[in-house]
């Protein structure tokens, strides 16, 4: 079971990158929600097919877990505040104050 730090741009409010976790190809939309102030994913498989659209980037929990029924990643995403002080990520502050990070499953 590896845990891997997922690099996301601090300076970026919209983008989307591949990724493959436990050997699938995904890719994720990460964009700023301005009337929201928080950061939201979005999931597609290796075809482009929408899995998951829009769940927010909430620190110290695992983002998959409600939907484990869903084709996603079979691994836990969870966001850290890298300060200890319990905020939710900001605009500018991915790779600064906050890391996002997928815990492969132990199957």
């Amino acid at each position: 079971m590896a845990l891997l730090a997922i690099p996301l741009d601090e300076n970026l409010p919209w983008y989307s990158f591949s990724i493959t976790l436990e050997n699938q190809a995904y890719t994720f939309e990460v964009a700023y929600n301005t009337r929201a102030n928080r950061w939201m994913l979005s999931i597609s498989d290796a075809a482009d097919n929408l899995i998951l659209a829009g769940i927010p980037l909430l620190i110290e929990r695992d983002l998959l877990r409600p939907y484990r029924t869903l084709r996603l990643p079979p691994g836990s995403l969870v966001v850290l505040d890298n300060t200890g002080q319990g905020q939710e990520p900001t605009l500018g502050s991915f790779l600064l104050n906050h890391t996002l990070y997928y815990l492969e499953s132990t199957s």
